[in-house]
C-alpha cells in the first residue's frame, strides 16, 4: 500500500485565482485524476485574509468543491505573523491580538493549530505559528511528537534554513516574521528523528535541501504568482518518491526586466527534482536524540 500526498503553497487565491475560476477548476481536474489521499497547502492561501475573513471564506469554497480531502496551514497573509509587520501592512497581513479561536483563520477553517493526520503507517502534522507562539502550538506541536512511532511529515508555512545557498534568496530567511519563535521551531523539530520531512512555502521558489539529521526541507512554489510549482510525494513506510510538477503559472516570482532581480533557478544547486529519500521507523532510530516526555 502507497500514500500520495500533494503539496501546494502559496495559492494567494485573492490575487490569482478568485478572478479566473476556470483556470483553477482545470487545474483541480487534474489533481483529481493523480487521486491523491491527502492535498497539502503550506499557507498563504489568500493575500489579504488577514485582514479581509471574506477571502478566506472563498478560498474554503474553493478548497471544498476540489472534491479531496486536504489540510491546510496559516500563513503569513491569512494569519498575521507579528504586530510590526501588522502596523507595515495592515491591509496584507494584519496582526489580530486576539486568542486563535477568534482569528479569522479559525473562524473559516475550524481546525486547531495543530492538526495531525495519520493514515498507512505514516503521520502528518500540519501546524500554524506566530511569533512569540500565542496559540501554544510548540508545546502542542511536542505532545504530538512525543507520541509518535511513525515516519512524520510536518508542514509549516516558514522555511527554517535559506531555501537557497546563492542569489537573491540565500540571505532571505523567516526571522522578521517569527524571530526567535522560528529558532524554537528548528530545536523542538530537530530533536525527533521520526521526522522525515520539513514541507513549507512562503518564499515563492522549489527547493528542496537538507536540513538536519535524515530530514529535508520541501519548499513549494506559488500556483498563481509564480514561481508555479508543487510536490508530489508517494509514500511506503519505507521510501518516500518525490517529484516537483511545474504549474500553469510564471515560472518567476517578479519580472527580470523591471527589477534587475536575476533569474532564480527552481531549485538550489542539488536539490533534485525527482528522487527517492529512504523513510526509517521510529524503533529503527538509535535512542540518542529521542524525546521521551
Amino acid at each position: 500500500m502507497a500514500l500520495t500526498i500533494v503539496h501546494l503553497s502559496d495559492l494567494h487565491w485573492d490575487m490569482a485565482f478568485s478572478g479566473n475560476i476556470p483556470e483553477w477548476e482545470h487545474f483541480c481536474e487534474g489533481l483529481r485524476l493523480m487521486h491523491p489521499d491527502l492535498v497539502i497547502v503550506s499557507g498563504d492561501l489568500t493575500s489579504t485574509g488577514s485582514h479581509n475573513e471574506e477571502t478566506l471564506l472563498q478560498v474554503r469554497f474553493a478548497l471544498d468543491e476540489m472534491g479531496l480531502e486536504y489540510l491546510v496551514v496559516a500563513g503569513n497573509h491569512d494569519l498575521g505573523a507579528n504586530p510590526v509587520r501588522g502596523q507595515q501592512f495592515p491591509w496584507t497581513e494584519a496582526y489580530e491580538n486576539v486568542p486563535w479561536s477568534d482569528t479569522h483563520f479559525f473562524h473559516v477553517f475550524r481546525q486547531p493549530p495543530v492538526v495531525r493526520w495519520h493514515h498507512l503507517g505514516i503521520t502528518i502534522l500540519a501546524f500554524s505559528i506566530r511569533q512569540n507562539d500565542p496559540d501554544q502550538t510548540l508545546p502542542l506541536l511536542e505532545s504530538y511528537l512525543n507520541e509518535e512511532t511513525a515516519p512524520v511529515l510536518a508542514f509549516g508555512h516558514y522555511p527554517l534554513i535559506q531555501v537557497s545557498h546563492e542569489g537573491p534568496l540565500a540571505t532571505f530567511d523567516s526571522h522578521d516574521y517569527l524571530g526567535d519563535t522560528l529558532d524554537d521551531l528548528h530545536r523542538l523539530l530537530s530533536g525527533f528523528q521520526q521526522v522525515q520531512l520539513y514541507g513549507c512555502g512562503h518564499v515563492h521558489v522549489a527547493s528542496r535541501r537538507h536540513l538536519f539529521n535524515q530530514t529535508w526541507q520541501a519548499s513549494a512554489g506559488a500556483l498563481g504568482p509564480g514561481a508555479s510549482q508543487f510536490w508530489v510525494y508517494h509514500m511506503t513506510e519505507e521510501q518516500l518518491l518525490y517529484f516537483s510538477v511545474l504549474g500553469n503559472g510564471p515560472l518567476t516570482f517578479w519580472d527580470v526586466a523591471e527589477t534587475q532581480q536575476p533569474v532564480v533557478q527552481h531549485l538550489d544547486r542539488g536539490g533534485l527534482r525527482f528522487g527517492i529519500q529512504p523513510l526509517t521507523s521510529y524503533t529503527e532510530l538509535p535512542l540518542v536524540g529521542r524525546h521521551d516526555g
